[in-house]
């Protein structure tokens, strides 16, 4: 097999280590294949604008394979949400199948620190129940606290504000001193000078590094799972907090998923076995990162992780549902409508000459929606686009014959949801129309959005 062929293996069949090389290999003699394996992820990385604790700059490698594993699973959080969604509407016991899941988060939690209770002990947390606790299962009681916080506040951006009611929640203290670490955390791998890792980021650097990482969060544009998986990592290796920074960890990425409109269905995802010390796989992977300063190892290691939680919701929904399941269409496939526009519609919003030809600044960017503009109006909006336009993509005109009012906000969220793509084709398509002068591209909090502008 040639070095070509073993990168694109190394890399897109599985996304390989040195050492998972020359296992496989069985061979120590791998420089010459290394060399090309980098070589071929270099077209596929992307540099982050956060440092590790040497100040190394992170990178992520998006090759195809990946790009994929992240789209499905992105499509199977979207189901997922519409079930849940569906359920919530439709069933009276929802409210016992998310007491459930965040019962078995918290008992997760609870093996954590070697808390000995039961499931009837965690569903009396979840439903308010609780008559007495004594100290040790605190951390219980606060991180359902921590979780209803998230719930109840799903626009907050993700600051340091953020951190610190988050933080004040989590660890029970009302009169919070400090926000960040005041003690080193250190251990003989910091000391070595060859392989050198750290068990955590000194104090000194533990403000600077929050502020990167939440300019990181509000900026970076990428998938939110990716941007997760890496905001994740990064508070893990940075420890920032006295106590509780992995549960910190894990609460954000769920927060960021739950920013990417996907509601409160990521607060039920059962992830908190990730936080157990005795995961040995994601120790080596964490190690791994920080010695490459490629966060892909912890991706790979982690989308099929969160699939399976995804997976979970799924399966264990169907037990509450009363009505049949709509099922998530795949993101390039659009119903055709009729391109007729009912007389009544025509009357209001097109020129009274009725062989002038259609112009677009008379349809697109209207100061508001006539009543009597339904979806057969919109479609002949959307094939007028297409006509008129060569360089509209179908699923792009659909869109925005649908979303068009001037004095309107669209998101990226919302073009994912009307589609059911993923969400960098969702991204890519409503920059396109912003840069074809559909829409104005603004930033807002945590996100972008776009409104119309007026048609010339």
């Amino acid at each position: 097999m040639g070095n070509d062929d073993l990168a694109i293996r190394f890399s897109n069949e599985t996304y390989a280590t040195r050492s998972d090389v020359i296992r496989a290999l069985r061979t120590n003699l791998v420089d010459a294949i290394w060399t090309n394996i980098i070589k071929y992820r270099g077209q596929f990385t992307r540099l982050l604008s956060l440092h590790g604790i040497d100040h190394g700059q992170l990178t992520i490698v998006l090759t195809p394979s990946i790009v994929d594993a992240t789209n499905t699973l992105e499509r199977k959080l979207m189901k997922a949400w519409r079930k849940l969604d569906n359920v919530a509407k439709t069933s009276s016991a929802y409210a016992l199948f998310e007491q459930q899941l965040i019962a078995e988060q918290l008992e997760a939690i609870a093996k954590k620190y070697r808390i000995n209770i039961n499931e009837a002990f965690c569903k009396s947390i979840v439903n308010d129940s609780l008559s007495n606790i004594v100290p040790e299962r605190m951390i219980l009681v606060n991180y359902f606290a921590a979780i209803k916080y998230i719930k109840n506040n799903p626009n907050d951006p993700i600051d340091e504000a953020f951190f610190a009611s988050l933080y004040t929640i989590l660890s029970g203290q009302e009169d919070l001193k400090t926000l960040y670490r005041e003690h080193e955390i250190s251990s003989y791998e910091q000391k070595a000078l060859i392989n050198k890792t750290y068990v955590a980021a000194p104090i000194n650097r533990i403000d600077e590094m929050m502020k990167e990482l939440q300019e990181f969060i509000i900026h970076a544009e990428m998938s939110p799972l990716i941007k997760a998986i890496i905001a994740l990592y990064f508070i893990m290796l940075i420890k920032p907090f006295e106590t509780y920074s992995e549960e910190m960890a894990l609460l954000t990425l769920k927060t960021i998923l739950v920013h990417a409109d996907f509601d409160e269905m990521p607060l039920l995802l059962m992830l908190e076995p990730l936080l157990i010390d005795q995961n040995d796989d994601l120790a080596r992977t964490m190690n791994e990162v920080q010695k490459t300063g490629d966060v892909t190892y912890l991706i790979v290691a982690l989308l099929p992780l969160i699939e399976a939680a995804v997976m979970r919701i799924l399966d264990d929904s169907v037990v509450f549902e009363k009505e049949t399941i709509i099922e998530e269409a795949h993101h390039d496939v659009i119903a055709e409508v009729p391109a007729t526009i009912s007389p009544q519609a025509e009357a209001s919003v097109l020129p009274a000459t009725t062989n002038k030809p259609l112009t677009i600044d008379e349809r697109m960017a209207l100061p508001s929606i006539p009543i009597t503009l339904d979806e057969v109006d919109a479609s002949r909006i959307e094939e007028h686009l297409m006509e008129t336009n060569p360089a509209l993509k179908r699923g792009e005109a659909y869109f925005y014959a649908r979303h068009c009012t001037i004095g309107k906000f669209y998101t990226i969220s919302q073009f994912k949801k009307t589609l059911g793509c993923a969400y960098e084709t969702a991204r890519t398509s409503m920059d396109h129309l912003a840069q074809l002068g559909y829409y104005r591209k603004e930033h807002y909090k945590n996100k972008f959005i776009y409104t119309p502008v007026g048609r010339k």
